[in-house]
């Protein structure tokens, strides 16, 4: 596995935390039972299922086969933290095809795929971390727009994406039934300054999709006690 970098990261224990060393790999085939068993461990822990989709094995094992597709993260000889980026054909299951986007635009595409970080590692930025590195391998390949999905629900995913200047350009009903954004990164392109704003709580699931319908984008998450806002722009 391609060594990336490594450093000391804050583990929760009972009672406080510890210091604790890292290493930060591009996974391999080897990696499938650590990641498995990191999704299963995050899951657990939602207090909501529709805010994380698990990978099935068989697509983590082929994802895994692919260079540089997939980071993980190592602390004590466990996987902890990992990410993913995939690059879809026109004929699969591509989120550009949500955003209109033409042959060309599809084929300098890529996706951003999950994101998962140990319960007892968060407050590290490690999903920062980890998408950071793959969005520099993105760039460096020439990709110049990356897509993901995020859950409405899912407030620190869709903050850690605006501060990488993804946008919401979509919502749509992915994985069967559950609804994503659809967010969008121009990697060549200054972000966009907004003029006209509009500020909404992540559950008015309806009123989010007549904005994006008429052309405004998702920006900014703001969280004020149990709920969250997103600001829309145009």
């Amino acid at each position: 596995m391609e060594f990336i970098g490594k450093g000391q990261l804050r583990k929760r224990e009972s009672g406080g935390f510890r210091s604790v060393d890292y290493e930060m790999r591009f996974g391999d085939e080897s990696c499938l039972k650590g990641i498995l068993s990191l999704q299963e461990r995050v899951a657990d822990r939602l207090p909501d299922p529709e805010i994380y989709r698990l990978d099935s094995e068989e697509g983590l094992r082929e994802r895994l086969k692919h260079p540089k597709s997939t980071i993980c993260v190592f602390s004590e000889n466990e996987i902890v933290a990992y990410c993913a980026i995939t690059f879809p054909s026109a004929g699969e299951d591509h989120f550009g095809k949500d955003l209109c986007f033409t042959d060309e635009e599809l084929s300098k595409s890529a996706h951003l795929e999950a994101t998962a970080v140990h319960p007892d590692f968060r407050g590290n930025s490690l999903q920062r971390l980890v998408s950071q590195t793959h969005l520099q391998v993105l760039e460096g390949l020439g990709i110049e727009y990356v897509l993901c999905t995020a859950s409405p629900k899912n407030y620190y995913s869709l903050r850690n994406l605006f501060f990488f200047q993804f946008r919401i350009r979509a919502m749509k009903v992915k994985y069967g039934w559950m609804n994503r954004f659809i967010l969008v990164k121009e990697t060549r392109k200054e972000p966009r300054r907004y003029e006209d704003m509009v500020r909404l709580g992540s559950e008015r699931i309806e009123q989010q999709r007549a904005l994006l319908s008429a052309g405004y984008e998702g920006f900014q998450a703001e969280r004020e006690g149990p709920e969250f806002f997103i600001l829309y722009g145009r």
